[in-house]
């Protein structure tokens, strides 16, 4: 039941994303031409764009409410929704636009996650469990750092938070598993992961699977 509301929400979201395209195509051609059909294009294309980028956080909000430590059984309705949400918020092309910039912050926020000011955030790997997430003030995040906020094992999601205090430093491809924590001025190093439980003390540096 499960892998068959996966398939029609797939179709259905396929659709109205073809249906809209369509329609779209149809307004700027009907009845314009020279400098109004390109005034049309551009405008079609920014409304296209926010409402790419609106779409997650509102489904979001609807479906999920806010992201809470828990478990959830793998192929269970309530998987299908965190599914639903999941899927919205990786199928945004214009999120990768943001990765870097203080934009980037400011979706984390819309999505409930709590980001302080200067923070650079450089992962393209978009946390899901977004309400769970902390990033302090002037942290650092490097490429192709995972912080999910959940992780699957033993046939169940598991969803908990990712804490970052100010000016903590996370090394290119780290790991943040669920329940982990950095205090302030903390560093973890390059390709290292923090493990379920670990916390980094304040101005400490560590690196290693697991940190030490």
């Amino acid at each position: 039941v499960c892998g068959a509301l996966q398939v029609l929400f797939y179709l259905g979201y396929s659709y109205v994303g073809v249906l809209a395209g369509v329609e779209g195509y149809r307004w700027i051609v009907a009845g314009s031409q020279g400098v109004e059909s390109y005034l049309r294009l551009i405008l079609l294309s920014g409304a296209a764009f926010l409402v790419v980028c609106a779409v997650p956080i509102v489904g979001k909000w609807l479906i999920i409410g806010r992201f809470r430590p828990k478990q959830v059984r793998i192929w269970s309705l309530e998987y299908l929704r965190f599914w639903i949400v999941r899927t919205l918020m990786r199928s945004n092309p214009g999120v990768y636009l943001f990765v870097g910039s203080p934009l980037y912050g400011l979706y984390l926020r819309a999505l409930g996650a709590k980001v302080g000011s200067r923070a650079v955030i450089l992962s393209r790997d978009i946390p899901v469990g977004t309400d769970l997430l902390t990033i302090g003030a002037g942290t650092v995040i490097r490429r192709e750092t995972t912080f999910q906020c959940y992780r699957a094992q033993a046939g169940r999601i598991e969803i908990g938070p990712v804490t970052l205090g100010r000016d903590v430093f996370v090394g290119e491809m780290a790991v943040l598993d669920i329940n982990t924590s950095m205090g302030d001025g903390a560093q973890l190093g390059h390709t290292s992961a923090l493990l379920s439980g670990q916390s980094v003390p304040a101005g400490e540096r560590w690196h290693g699977s697991p940190a030490r």
